[in-house]
């Protein structure tokens, strides 16, 4: 989504649809600079996956089953929707067009 412009290319239809429907603040697009949700997943996975190898360094099995289990569900069932979302490469890809 293109937080701050409308929808529109006309520039009175723009402007008033952004007092329609405002976008966060300044400060949070300041913030956030293009990073989506999508993104805290990578962040989760670069923190989980040396917790993953220091558990089985450990030999603490049940710790690092359920850290490895969390990491391939995390990639499957969250970032997979995300990868074949309409509008994506790899949408047209798999399903064509």
């Amino acid at each position: 989504m293109n937080w701050g412009r409308g929808l529109s290319s006309k520039p009175c239809q723009s402007r008033a649809r952004n007092r329609a429907l405002p976008g966060p603040p300044a400060r949070a697009r300041a913030v956030t600079r293009g990073l989506r949700p999508i993104h805290l997943l990578s962040i989760s996975a670069l923190a989980t996956l040396p917790l993953g190898l220091w558990y089985a360094r450990r030999h603490n099995v049940k710790g690092h089953k359920l850290t490895m289990l969390g990491l391939f569900g995390g990639a499957l069932l969250v970032a997979g929707p995300f990868t074949l979302a309409p509008g994506r490469l790899m949408h047209r890809v798999v399903f064509g067009g």
